[in-house]
């Protein structure tokens, strides 16, 4: 993919708010639903090495596994969208 498609692409996401019924059906009702740093990445639109350097985001496990609760992912993503 050209990176001016791949700007295009994530730029028509970011004004693209997930609705509460998406973010109800990402998380199948749990809020609190484990997610890995692959999952996570897609989810922002990211690499899942920039999402290891994200630091705002609170994690679980250990370096090697890292996971995020979907909810602060979905937080974290609607706070960037301001």
């Amino acid at each position: 993919m050209k990176t001016e498609t791949f700007k295009t692409v994530l730029s028509l996401c970011d004004q693209d708010p997930l609705t509460p019924r998406q973010a109800e059906v990402l998380t199948g009702g749990d809020p609190n639903k484990i997610i890995g740093c692959i999952e996570a990445a897609e989810l922002l639109g990211i690499s899942p090495i920039t999402m290891r350097r994200i630091r705002c985001i609170p994690r679980l496990g250990t370096t090697r596994y890292l996971k995020y609760k979907l909810s602060d992912v979905l937080r974290y993503r609607e706070s960037k969208m301001i």
